[in-house]
């Protein structure tokens, strides 16, 4: 996935809320899915679409990142075919 090509680091963590009842509570979850995002330990909350071009597009737009290092063919490949519009640099 994107999300581990680019720097600072993301780490996306998928939690089943139906055995982690404490974590539900502490972060006050009412429903399916929810998302957040944390910047330096701090927890902000996070709309996203809910596929996984939707949530690469939202974490980059949250960071500030509109560029990607796409160091090989197939991730060039890839994020052609998973966007609609791609611009790539050769330098």
């Amino acid at each position: 996935m994107i999300l581990g090509d680019i720097d600072p680091k993301v780490i996306l963590a998928k939690v089943d809320g139906t055995q982690e009842r404490e974590l539900m509570d502490r972060f006050e979850i009412k429903g399916y899915p929810t998302f957040f995002f944390f910047i330096d330990g701090k927890k902000e909350d996070f709309t996203v679409g809910r596929n996984d071009q939707e949530i690469v597009k939202t974490v980059l737009s949250k960071l500030g990142i509109n560029s990607l290092n796409l160091s090989t063919k197939e991730k060039i490949d890839k994020n052609i075919e998973d966007n609609d519009v791609t611009v790539v640099y050769f330098g």
